[in-house]
């Protein structure tokens, strides 16, 4: 009797071992099934959600976005300089219209940006509005374009100005040098544009921006060479710089 339960308890062990493999295969059946149902729901999100445009890396980018980041970490830790000067005897009504910038240093917001330009205004209550816009990777590329509001805390010193950007912040924005129009010697001009500034140099005084400016978007190398010499004087990095492009569109 004993070894017929045995026996049985045999047979069951090798049934229950068998529906167990049984069970198991099931089981994986059933997990790969669940996995490609997951894939396949997957790939349908992705082909009914829109196309989105995506970043893509291009040559050269890595190397400018390190430097930008560097650059961006630096200016977090930058410390203000109390002893930059500003341009003397600035008259801010010679400064309004249209600027075309010749060199920056790395910014974040102007990224791979060439063409551009700022326009400045000045309104009945005393601020100046501000447009810039430039364009991402070449002429025919996407435009950008921003908005400033400036306001002169003191007006003794007009060269010294404040930006509003988003949140209520306030950057400053301190015009450091500004170009008079060269007019020849004994000549009078009745053109209202040769007493604008011709060009300008931007910054503020943690030194972390910096704008080379002209009213020609034509290189002009005396007027740039010039402006590299002050700001290297001025403690700026120089060897940082970046020639602002300006292409036409074919």
């Amino acid at each position: 009797m004993a070894q017929e339960i045995s026996s049985d308890n045999k047979d069951n062990s090798v049934i229950a071992e068998k529906l167990g493999q049984i069970t198991q295969n099931q089981n994986d059946n059933k997990t790969q099934e669940n996995l490609h149902d997951i894939a396949n729901d997957n790939k349908k999100k992705d082909n009914d959600e829109p196309k989105r445009e995506k970043f893509v890396m291009r040559q050269g980018d890595d190397e400018s976005t390190m430097s930008t980041l560097i650059s961006t970490v630096k200016n977090v830790f930058a410390s203000k300089d109390e002893n930059l000067q500003v341009a003397q005897g600035f008259d801010i009504h010679r400064y309004m219209g249209l600027w075309y910038e010749l060199a920056r240093l790395p910014i974040p917001l102007e990224l791979h940006m060439c063409n551009v330009v700022s326009h400045c205004s000045l309104n009945d209550d005393g601020s100046i509005t501000m447009k810039d816009a430039g364009q991402m990777y070449g002429a025919e590329g996407k435009e950008k374009t921003v908005e400033w509001k400036a306001t002169v805390p003191d007006p003794s010193v007009p060269a010294k100005m404040e930006l509003s950007v988003i949140g209520g912040m306030k950057i400053d924005y301190w015009v450091l040098a500004v170009e008079p129009k060269k007019v020849e010697e004994g000549k009078e001009s009745t053109d209202k544009s040769d007493n604008l500034y011709q060009g300008a140099i931007v910054s503020e005084p943690k030194k972390r921006m910096l704008w080379i400016l002209s009213r020609s978007r034509d290189a002009n190398e005396e007027w740039y060479d010039k402006a590299v010499k002050i700001v290297d004087e001025l403690g700026f990095p120089t060897d940082q710089l970046i020639r602002t492009k300006h292409e036409v569109m074919a």
